[in-house]
């Protein structure tokens, strides 16, 4: 099966839109649903004595994942979209799917997934974790939609009449 820049955009796109979503639904869950006492959350301790209350230090927890998942996402994320891209439209025509990503954007985004399961067992605060999910969700969201931006502005096939 082969298929265009264009499509190659969109799958990325919708990949890297799929999992920023879910993984801003997980940090966030763990976040709002954290009953403070019940499990150590240093970060939130901390935080709630500097913004005064509980709900005040998990909004600040979301504020800094979000920020900080922005940052990642327009500085450093984008040259990634902007290297697959490229190489995307290296092919004039159109690739495999196999042919879509080198094997090293494959053993990166296969580290990530694992690093980001390994933080099941490891013994990682809840806070903490939910913090870097939503980090995480927001620079791949922020990521998808400069995919989109691609797709629609130089990735679109022409189409003569």
């Amino acid at each position: 099966m082969r298929i265009s820049p264009f499509i190659a955009l969109l799958i990325s796109f919708a990949s890297w839109l799929c999992i920023g979503v879910f993984l801003l639904y997980k940090g966030l869950s763990f976040l709002v649903h954290l009953v403070p006492g019940t499990t150590p959350s240093p970060l939130l301790d901390l935080l709630s004595k500097m913004a005064g209350s509980n709900e005040s230090a998990v909004l600040v927890c979301i504020s800094i994942g979000v920020f900080i998942g922005f940052m990642k996402g327009r500085f450093v994320l984008s040259k990634t979209v902007a290297r697959v891209s490229n190489r995307f439209f290296s092919f004039k025509r159109s690739m495999t799917l196999k042919e879509m990503y080198p094997v090293s954007y494959l053993i990166l985004i296969s580290s990530m997934v694992l690093l980001g399961i390994s933080m099941k067992w490891l013994p990682v605060p809840l806070d903490v974790r939910g913090t870097v999910d939503v980090a995480i969700g927001a620079a791949l969201t922020n990521g998808a939609m400069q995919y989109f931006r691609l797709a629609f502005s130089k990735g679109r096939p022409i189409t003569t009449k």
